[in-house]
């Protein structure tokens, strides 16, 4: 009996989906305030073979198709933990800039406001193990956590969203290789 206990217990170790990036542990299933996630994939971003940040995509519905995730009305959630000392508000801003042009089609300045305002929500100092929890629901917009703390709720709807989103899963995302692994490719 206790044999067949312990290939049980065996195959659910085995079959568990978690997943640990960078000694970061993203699980299968995740909750966050009302909402029932599955994890769709997790990665790191790297540049210069530096560990950087690892991000976890999390949906209702696990999805390959980018272009059903970005235009996806329903809430969807990012997880990104900063792994590295390195890393600044101003250097992830500055990238973030960057990233809004491509993220936009060369048209920023659609969504100018929000981009200040996201750039306030991600300075002052970052730590190792600093968690970033971007949220979105169609009720509430996309709101903006660091280690719990709500710091910005943006109303602009899906189209802000859609192009948060385009920094990760655009054409010209900030990272092919992460973007693949976000989508479970990887």
């Amino acid at each position: 009996m206790t044999k067949y206990i312990y290939i049980l217990l065996l195959l659910v170790v085995l079959t568990s989906a978690d997943v640990t990036v960078s000694d970061v542990k993203f699980t299968e299933e995740f909750q966050y305030n009302s909402d029932d996630f599955v994890l769709n994939g997790a990665g790191i971003r790297e540049k210069y073979y530096i560990d950087l940040y690892v991000l976890g995509l999390y949906l209702k519905n696990k999805s390959k198709d980018v272009n059903e995730i970005l235009n996806a009305n329903e809430p969807q959630l990012f997880r990104l933990i900063c792994v590295s000392s390195l890393i600044t508000s101003e250097k992830f801003n500055n990238a973030m800039e960057n990233a809004f042009y491509d993220a936009t089609d060369g048209h920023p300045e659609v969504y100018a406001d929000e981009i200040r305002r996201l750039k306030i929500a991600f300075s002052g100092t970052w730590n190792v193990n600093d968690e970033f929890i971007i949220y979105y629901t169609p009720e509430k917009g996309l709101q903006l956590h660091k280690n719990n703390k709500l710091m910005d709720t943006f109303t602009s709807g899906i189209g802000f969203k859609t192009a948060i989103m385009k920094v990760w899963l655009g054409p010209q995302s900030v990272s092919e290789s992460l973007k693949e692994q976000i989508l479970g490719n990887d």
